[in-house]
């Protein structure tokens, strides 16, 4: 009987899904709660980094862990090394300046950790 794709360590986008030693020792640079700032940028090809939150001030409400590059795997490379994606709450005034809204709403967006630098 032939083995599955997962058995081999293929994912579901034919990606090999090895496990990383780095992986284990990973470490978050962000805590829940944490203030953070996008990364302003362009960078060529693909990225996940919505637009309108370049710039924008947010909290990390979620430490999602360590996941293949997206940024990596969509040029149909490997995706490593694993970055940490981080769940990231912004105020819906911030975004959008004539949000009308509850003062209290958010929009929640995950972003990788590359993406954020410490909030000032």
């Amino acid at each position: 009987m032939p083995r599955s794709r997962k058995s081999r360590g293929v994912g579901r986008l034919g990606v090999k899904q090895r496990a990383s030693l780095d992986d284990n020792a990973m470490k978050n640079k962000y805590d829940i709660g944490a203030a953070v700032k996008v990364r302003t940028g362009t960078p060529t090809g693909h990225c996940r980094t919505p637009y309108y939150l370049r710039g924008l001030r947010g909290r990390v409400s979620v430490v999602l862990g360590p996941f293949l590059d997206p940024e990596k795997l969509g040029h149909g490379l490997p995706g490593y090394p694993r970055r940490v994606l981080y769940r990231v709450q912004f105020d819906q005034r911030n975004i959008w300046p004539d949000y009308k809204g509850a003062p209290g709403d958010t929009l929640a967006a995950d972003i990788l950790e590359h993406w954020l630098d410490p909030a000032e």
